[in-house]
């Protein structure tokens, strides 16, 4: 119901004036955009720097079970030619008892000797 009434506002004094503020300050739209791009940067690289180290991992994982293949072929190949795997002469000559997670405690100066 709009009312025809005029308000006479002439005697009426100023006594307060505020700024007017833009909620959001563009300035902050702008930044937050630029964050979250960045963000999203660093997310992606992340992920692709994950992904790498897994390859690597699997692939060093993939040259390990290769070498304890290869092993065991060197063991059964010296077993079925008589050889005693276990002397000191096959152990010095880095056979596959010398692995390094097998808990050796020789060092190259001794297995040379």
């Amino acid at each position: 119901m709009a009312s025809q009434e005029r308000i006479n506002v002439a005697h009426l004094e100023l006594a307060v004036r505020l700024p007017m503020e833009f909620i959001p300050d563009p300035r902050t739209v702008i930044e937050d955009a630029h964050d979250r791009e960045k963000e999203e940067r660093d997310l992606a690289e992340r992920r692709k720097r994950e992904q790498e180290e897994k390859l690597v991992k699997e692939a060093q994982k993939l040259v390990r079970q290769e070498e304890k293949r290869k092993a065991r072929e060197e063991r059964a190949a010296a077993k079925a030619a008589g050889v005693d795997y276990d002397s000191e002469q096959y152990s010095s000559a880095g056979g596959a008892g010398q692995s390094e997670k097998s808990g050796s405690k020789k060092s190259r100066a001794q297995i040379g000797d």
